[in-house]
């Protein structure tokens, strides 16, 4: 059993008691939030002392206690879009650049 925590939480906001299996996985874990709070994984930041939990680690990997605490950013949805349109500028730069051996080649 740990605990997960909002950071920025009101006064009336309450931790949320997690009582899942440490083999589980980050994502698992992100579920299980969304169950309970019903914040999206994809709005969801969660951190351990200091780090950032990666959705394909199992949480045991973490070393996470009995009653430590698990820190919660809520992300708002104009952040989520923010991010999916830098992960799309990204790419089109990266398709750009693999592109430009092909470009020289023609050239010569």
């Amino acid at each position: 059993m740990f605990r997960v925590r909002k950071i920025h939480a009101g006064p009336n906001d309450n931790d949320l008691i997690v009582n899942i299996p440490r083999n589980r996985t980050v994502a698992q874990l992100r579920e299980y939030i969304n169950s309970e709070w019903q914040i999206p994984p994809e709005h969801q930041k969660l951190y351990y002392q200091g780090k950032e939990l990666v959705d394909g680690h199992k949480i045991i990997e973490y070393s996470i206690q009995r009653n430590h605490i698990i820190q919660l950013m809520v992300k708002s949805k104009n952040d989520v879009e923010n991010d999916v349109k830098s992960c799309l500028n990204f790419e089109s730069s990266l398709m750009k650049i693999l592109k430009i051996p092909s470009m020289i080649r023609k050239k010569i």
